[in-house]
């Protein structure tokens, strides 16, 4: 239902790249709530998708001085 009204309110690259993290926030909420297993490689692969998204929302703003 987020997702929904997320989409609607919001242009759509930014949503596009927002969305991105799903895969990250499931595995994470895997971790956390199923106590499932993460190695080193998965760990850094979520945090290589978040700081990519990070960078990419962050990016423009500094283009633009």
């Amino acid at each position: 239902m987020l997702q929904i009204f997320s989409q609607q309110n919001l242009s759509p690259a930014p949503v596009a790249i927002i969305f991105s993290l799903e895969g990250a926030i499931a595995a994470v909420a895997g971790w956390f709530i199923l106590d499932q297993f993460l190695n080193e490689i998965k760990i850094f692969g979520i945090i290589l998708i978040i700081f990519a998204v990070i960078f990419s929302q962050i990016a423009p703003l500094y283009k633009r001085n």
